[in-house]
């Protein structure tokens, strides 16, 4: 029916068509974003699409929503960038963009921290990357797993534009298609 809908107003003359449809049950876990687990139904249905961008909220509190471009048809797709609503459809009646297309890195930077750093050990990990504490130097003052720090202070350092991140090596799928590793 959701096909046939579209294809109705594309017969009848329409030039741009925006359908919504939401996602299965089952890509609420999901550490990736593809045609298969942002839209639900038929294959047939990414198969029509000129175009398809795939959302999905990953902070309920902020109304932050992931929001990356599935299926490009005619132009090459920006990376993936974050809107956040809360406070700013209160104040200005618009979504706000957190962090730019290509800065955003992958769905899964995203995903909840499963409990592995809460908040007092968060503030802290982000005391001592600001007193400049390499990633190794905050692991181990803090007993934690430098991949836990690492991806805390990855996402904190996204989210707040404040710098690199110290004590690492750049990740190739956070950086545009063209730009050299560096």
């Amino acid at each position: 029916m959701f096909a046939k809908n579209l294809s109705t107003l594309l017969s009848a003359g329409a030039r741009t068509v925006v359908g919504l449809h939401h996602s299965p049950k089952f890509s609420k876990n999901a550490e990736t974003m593809n045609l298969e687990n942002a839209l639900r139904g038929t294959n047939e249905l990414g198969a029509m699409l000129s175009t398809a961008w795939g959302t999905k909220l990953v902070d309920q509190e902020t109304t932050r929503l992931y929001v990356q471009n599935l299926k490009p048809r005619d132009f090459d797709p920006v990376g993936a960038f974050t809107l956040e609503g809360r406070p700013h459809i209160d104040q200005t009646g618009d979504f706000k963009m957190i962090l730019e297309p290509w800065m955003a890195g992958t769905l899964k930077e995203h995903q909840p921290m499963k409990g592995l750093v809460d908040a007092d050990a968060g503030k802290e990990i982000e005391r001592l990357h600001t007193a400049g504490k390499t990633i190794r130097e905050i692991a181990n003052s803090l007993r934690l797993s430098r991949r836990v720090v690492h991806r805390y202070v990855t996402r904190w350092v996204r989210e707040r534009g404040s710098g690199a991140v110290s004590g690492t090596v750049p990740c190739p799928a956070h950086n545009k298609p063209d730009e050299p590793n560096s």
